[in-house]
C-alpha cells in the first residue's frame, strides 16, 4: 500500500516528465536548422523541401507538438532521420549499454561511499579522517571526462593492460563463453571506474557529515553508557544517519546520466550518451527528444525510489503519512 506522500510524488514525477518532454521539443524546434539542413552541402533545395514535408517539419509548431505529444502518449517515439529506423529500436540498443554502466556504478558508489563515510564519521577529526577527506575532495573536484581520459592514458595507452574503447573486441564472436564474459568485463573496467570514483567521493562526504552528527546525539551516548556492544550502537547510529544519504541517491541519478554522456563518448561506448551526441550533431529531433524523455523518466523514478526507501528506513515517515489524512478529516468534522 502506497502512502499519500508516495502518491503525491508519483504525480510530481509525471509532471516532471511531461515538462521535460515539452521543453525538449521546444528547444529543438526553436533552434536554428532542422534535420533537412543537416543532409550536406550537395543536397538540392527540392530534396530538403521534400524531406521537411515528409516528416512534417514545414507545419506550424503547435501542430507538430500536438502530433508528437499524442504519438508519445501512445508509446510511439518517432522515426530516426539519421539511422532510418524507429527511435524505439535506437534506444533499445543503447539503453542496456548505459544501464550496464550506471547500475553497477551507482551500487558500487553507494556501498563503498557509505562505508567510507561511516568510518570517517566515527573517526571524525582524526588524522586518518583528514587524509581520507583530502583524497576524496580531489576525486570529487575532478570532472568525469578528465578522469576518464586520465584512466585511458594510464591503463590503455601507457601500460596497455586494458582496452581503450568499445564494449567488446573485434574477435568477441569467436571466443568461448568464458572468454566473452572476460572480454566484456575488461572493456567495462575503465568506463565503470570513471563513473564510480566520483560517486564514491560524493556519497562518502555526505555520509561522513551525517554520521558525525548522529554519533554526537544523546541517544547514541545513552546507548553506549547502557553497556550495549559498540558494533550494535554504531549500526543504530548508521541507520539514523542514512536518510540524508538516501535522498542524495535520488538527486545523484541525473548527474550520473549527465556524466555518463562524456564518458561514453571518450570510450566509444554505444550507450544513450553516445547516441545522443551523434543525434544532436545530425539534428535528429526524434532521437534527441526521446533521449531527454527517457532521461527525465529515469530521474523521476530515481526520486520516487528514494522517497520509498526513506519510508522503509524511517517508519515515522509512513506513520506520519498514514495519520495525516484521518487528522485532517477529524479537524474538518470538528469544524
Amino acid at each position: 500500500m502506497f502512502s499519500r506522500r508516495l502518491l503525491a510524488r508519483t504525480w510530481q514525477c509525471a509532471l516532471v516528465i511531461l515538462s521535460a518532454a515539452t521543453l525538449a521539443f521546444l528547444c529543438l524546434h526553436l533552434a536554428p536548422g532542422d534535420p533537412a539542413s543537416a543532409l550536406g552541402e550537395n543536397v538540392t533545395p527540392e530534396v530538403r523541401a521534400r524531406m521537411r514535408a515528409l516528416y512534417g517539419f514545414d507545419e506550424p509548431l503547435l501542430t507538430q507538438y500536438v502530433r508528437w505529444l499524442g504519438a508519445l502518449l501512445r508509446g510511439d517515439l518517432g522515426w530516426s532521420t539519421q539511422q532510418q529506423r524507429p527511435v524505439s529500436a535506437v534506444l533499445a540498443d543503447a539503453l542496456p549499454n548505459t544501464l550496464m554502466l550506471i547500475v553497477p556504478a551507482f551500487a558500487l558508489s553507494a556501498a563503498i561511499g557509505m562505508l567510507v563515510g561511516a568510518w570517517q564519521g566515527v573517526h571524525a577529526r582524526s588524522r586518518r579522517d583528514r587524509i581520507t577527506s583530502n583524497v576524496l575532495l580531489v576525486i570529487y573536484s575532478v570532472p568525469e571526462f578528465w578522469l576518464a581520459m586520465a584512466l585511458m592514458l594510464l591503463f590503455a595507452r601507457t601500460w596497455q593492460v586494458l582496452p581503450a574503447t568499445g564494449v567488446t573486441s573485434e574477435m568477441h564472436a569467436y571466443m568461448s563463453t568464458g572468454d566473452q564474459l572476460l572480454d566484456r568485463l575488461r572493456h567495462l573496467v575503465l568506463p565503470l571506474t570513471s563513473v564510480t570514483l566520483i560517486g564514491v567521493a560524493t556519497f562518502a562526504r555526505y555520509q561522513r557529515n551525517s554520521m558525525r552528527d548522529t554519533v554526537g546525539q544523546p541517544f547514541v551516548r545513552t546507548a553506549t553508557a547502557s553497556g550495549l556492544p559498540r558494533s550494535r550502537v554504531l549500526r543504530g547510529a548508521w541507520r539514523a544517519s542514512v536518510l540524508p544519504v538516501i535522498t542524495l541517491g535520488g538527486i545523484l541519478l541525473p548527474s550520473y546520466l549527465a556524466g555518463v554522456i562524456f564518458v561514453e563518448q571518450i570510450f566509444s561506448w554505444p550507450g544513450l550518451g553516445y547516441v545522443l551526441l551523434r543525434a544532436i550533431a545530425a539534428r535528429d529531433y526524434a532521437v534527441v527528444a526521446a533521449s531527454v524523455v527517457l532521461g527525465s523518466t529515469l530521474t523521476a523514478l530515481g526520486a520516487w525510489l528514494a522517497e520509498w526507501l526513506r519510508e522503509q528506513a524511517d517508519p515515522r515517515l509512513r506513520t506520519a503519512s498514514l495519520s495525516d489524512s484521518p487528522s485532517k478529516s477529524a479537524a474538518a468534522e470538528h469544524a
